[in-house]
């Protein structure tokens, strides 16, 4: 019989929009999730189904609320060091369009690798307008500059490229608290990478520092069901009738919003997009 679906299970899947589910599964089949539930329960009622059994825990696909992805590895040294200048040094590298897709393609290919499925792209150049669409990156692409432009509905947070360029630490502790909140990472040029769940924990230390001592459950939400509001898209959850854009990570799961948020950096084992498997460590 020819295999026409994958089931994608995982010792915990947060499905973000119910309880989490231990031993759970979520059916793909083309580009949708069409079953989601019990490991146990999904391959009985679907036999024909390939099994990829994943360690830690699977997530909706991440979003990133405020990248810029076209400031991609080439510009990564500008992240370091003293930040002075900043925005005239980044400017004032000039770079052919085949350069620019390339630097906007780099980025991207880090957003996947590190379990992000969707982004707000804020693009200067034109070359680079269209790379994460023509990718499969959910989101939108839209003109811009370096001046922060963020959504008034949902707040982004950006840490770690705020504290590099010396930017007024916003109230994350209360923000997360109310639930309004997507984080983004800005680019390689104020950011030392795209992932997500480091900045997850750099946003979590500044919350426990402004007095909120328990906001990891808070901040996997503003990677997943935050990121969709700021994006204004139905992204963020494994339901059926979704894109199956999903993320695996290898990381405890005995507690795994603490999970993800302390060790998941770096510990992107699998990345789906559109019901591709676009990642595998």
């Amino acid at each position: 019989m020819r295999v026409t679906a994958t089931l994608h299970a995982a010792p915990l899947v947060l499905t973000m929009s119910e309880a989490p589910l231990l031993d759970g599964a979520v059916l793909v089949e083309g580009s949708q999730v069409t079953d989601v539930g019990l490991r146990d329960v999904l391959a009985r009622r679907h036999p024909a189904a390939r099994l990829r059994q994943w360690t830690g825990v699977m997530t909706p696909g991440l979003i990133n609320a405020h990248a810029h992805l076209e400031y991609g590895p080439p510009f990564a040294d500008l992240a370091v060091g003293d930040p002075v200048n900043w925005s005239e040094r980044v400017q004032s590298r000039i770079l052919t369009d085949a350069e620019w897709q390339a630097a906007a393609r780099g980025s991207a290919h880090l957003l996947l690798k590190s379990g992000t499925t969707a982004v707000a792209d804020v693009v200067t150049h034109g070359p680079g307008l269209t790379v994460a669409r023509s990718l499969g990156l959910q989101g939108s692409s839209r003109p811009g500059t370096l001046t922060p432009c963020r959504p008034t509905s949902t707040a982004v947070l950006m840490t770690r490229s705020d504290a590099f360029l010396g930017v007024e630490q916003a109230q994350v502790a209360d923000l997360l608290s109310k639930g309004v909140v997507a984080l983004g990472t800005d680019s390689l040029a104020s950011c030392p990478d795209l992932d997500l769940l480091a900045e997850a924990r750099s946003t979590r230390d500044v919350a426990r520092r402004q007095g909120l001592e328990h906001p990891e459950e808070a901040l996997v939400r503003a990677l997943t069901l935050g990121g969709a509001r700021a994006v204004g898209q139905d992204l963020g959850t494994l339901e059926v009738g979704r894109r199956a854009d999903l993320a695996v990570f290898d990381v405890p799961t005995e507690a795994p919003y603490r999970g993800l948020v302390e060790h998941g950096a770096g510990r992107c084992v699998a990345t789906v997009l559109g019901g591709r498997l676009v990642h595998r460590r």
